[in-house]
């Protein structure tokens, strides 16, 4: 299964999704920029793990949650040319730039859906393999999400989630807003960062088959590029026109510092370099019927 954990340093930048689509596809070009490098790490040993080639048959592979990045299913769907790959998001935007991605990547063996994780519009046992990177922090039912998963895999086959341990730009972030009048992340990426608390919630419906870890370096050009990535599109939803206030900019910037001051590798460079955020990949097996 998996090779042993994994680490890899990169510059990054998270942009919250935002309701129109010519936004959407702005903020996609970010992370592909910034963030694909660092994601492409877990989505080629994700792509490992699928059956080979030389099996003979395909059957359906299924990325849930794919993103704005469209990971890990476009890594996998390059490695199996033969393979029908369908990539899902619930958000009709955010499926709008994955059908980009996969018309300029020209791969024709695959789709991309619309479709609720707790709610998802396939037959029972439908998929070969399911994969589920990052995402699962963002479902409103995690339960159900699992379950829907687990009936769409075929008995037998597996299923490989990522999870976040410790986020530290989210650590930034919750901690700062706190200090700023009690406000919340709008996503909190580490919200199943509590031990074992994905593969209690796989063991209901999965064999747990194996659970690596991984860690990242996050890496910004200097402390405005920090702020951008970790904070701004989180102020503009929680404050709307409220945001863009010198005074509440000029708070929320001193926050910021203080708390980077604390969190970051102190060295000659302009660089600045966050405390390593880690994550768990864990492989399930659906129970053979």
């Amino acid at each position: 299964m998996l090779r042993g954990g994994f680490s890899c340093s990169r510059r990054w930048s998270l942009s919250r999704r935002s309701p129109s689509t010519d936004k959407r596809r702005s903020y996609g070009q970010v992370l592909e920029r910034q963030y694909a490098p660092v994601w492409s790490r877990f989505a080629e040993l994700t792509a490992r793990l699928c059956p080979t080639e030389s099996d003979g048959s395909w059957e359906p592979l299924l990325d849930v949650g794919s993103g704005p990045l469209s990971e890990p299913g476009l890594t996998i769907a390059k490695t199996m040319p033969h393979a029908r790959v369908v990539l899902t998001d619930a958000n009709e935007g955010t499926v709008a730039l994955i059908k980009e991605a996969i018309s300029a990547l020209e791969l024709p063996h695959v789709e991309a859906s619309v479709a609720d994780a707790s709610a998802l519009p396939f037959p029972d046992h439908s998929f070969d393999f399911v994969t589920c990177g990052f995402g699962i922090a963002e479902f409103h039912d995690r339960k159900a999400a699992l379950k829907e998963m687990w009936r769409v895999l075929k008995p037998g086959c597996e299923l490989i989630v990522s999870h976040w341990t410790l986020f530290e730009p989210g650590r930034l972030e919750k901690q700062v807003l706190a200090k700023l009048g009690g406000l919340e992340p709008p996503v909190d990426l580490a919200s199943c960062a509590k031990k074992d608390m994905v593969q209690n919630l796989l063991a209901k419906h999965f064999d747990v088959a194996e659970a690596k870890t991984g860690s990242i370096d996050f890496v910004f050009k200097s402390k405005e590029e920090a702020f951008d990535a970790v904070l701004k599109d989180s102020l503009h939803l929680l404050l709307g026109a409220q945001a863009d206030d010198d005074k509440k900019q000029q708070e929320a910037r001193a926050l910021f510092d203080d708390a980077l001051s604390s969190a970051s590798s102190d060295d000659d460079s302009q660089e600045i370099r966050l405390a390593p955020s880690h994550f768990t990949v864990t492989v399930a097996i659906k129970p053979p019927a």
